[in-house]
């Protein structure tokens, strides 16, 4: 069975693999999940924790900030299967497995 968590690229679909317990996202090279091409993404954007079976996400203090489900998110928030991100000018859907 495939399990695990995802971010998908909206735009061009590309499946992106979320690490646990701790991933990072941003257009920095030290975060997990690098994201170029969009510069209205921060440098370290947000960062999705697991803990046991649940999914977090938070953002790092962004300059434009993270929009889950088109709220921007002012603290942990917990993800779930199907949740749409936008950060910058990109969207991301979440896939969660398992």
């Amino acid at each position: 069975m495939d399990s695990g968590a995802y971010l998908i690229d909206l735009a061009s679909n590309r499946k992106i693999p979320i690490t646990t317990p701790s991933c990072r996202v941003g257009r920095d090279d030290l975060n997990e999940i690098v994201i170029t091409g969009d510069n209205s993404i921060s440098r370290f954007h947000f960062t999705i924790s697991k803990l046991e079976d649940r999914y977090t996400i938070q953002d790092s203090k962004s300059q434009f900030g993270t929009f889950l489900n088109g709220k921007k998110i002012e603290g942990p928030e917990s993800i779930k299967d199907g949740d749409v991100l936008k950060i910058g000018v990109s969207l991301y859907w979440i896939e969660i497995r398992g």
